[in-house]
């Protein structure tokens, strides 16, 4: 069985504890335990803890959330904020057991479904599998820029 659900940082806030840990889990492993990016969690955004300078409050409490489950198991999730038309995806996170199982891709396109006119998302040059995801998927490169190693932004526009 799997399972998309959208949450609110409200919901999240319901959510039980075993599950934040793994949502924390999956988001660590993504990053290979980066200290840069372990600053942000689950725990601490539901708690209000987190405030960083690139992501306002204003942003960070209009943030949505996309857990998917499968087999009950939470296998991957999406952070996103919708402003006016546009889309942007903070993050996106597939726990590695779960990989090649179109799980990144079925997230995507739900976001992709809600109907609005942009999705934008960053990505680090390096990592060319996402960048290849997100191609595949129709995203276009428009820009890069330099924020400790070099950032490429995607664009999707809905035909």
């Amino acid at each position: 069985m799997t399972l998309i659900v959208r949450y609110t940082n409200d919901d999240l806030k319901k959510m039980h504890k075993n599950n934040i840990t793994k949502l924390d889990d999956i988001y660590y492993r993504c990053y290979n335990n980066d200290p840069e990016y372990l600053e942000w969690n689950f725990t601490k955004q539901i708690s209000q803890e987190f405030d960083p300078t690139h992501i306002s409050a204003d942003i960070r409490n209009k943030s949505e959330y996309l857990v998917y489950y499968k087999d009950y198991e939470i296998a991957g999730f999406v952070v996103f904020h919708i402003d006016n038309e546009d889309i942007y995806i903070l993050l996106l996170c597939v726990d590695s057991t779960f990989r090649n199982q179109k799980i990144g891709y079925n997230m995507l396109d739900y976001i992709v479904n809600l109907n609005n006119n942009k999705i934008i998302l960053e990505v680090w040059n390096w990592n060319q599998d996402a960048i290849r995801f997100y191609e595949k998927f129709g995203f276009k490169h428009v820009r890069s820029y330099f924020d400790g190693s070099l950032v490429d932004v995607f664009e999707y526009m809905k035909s």
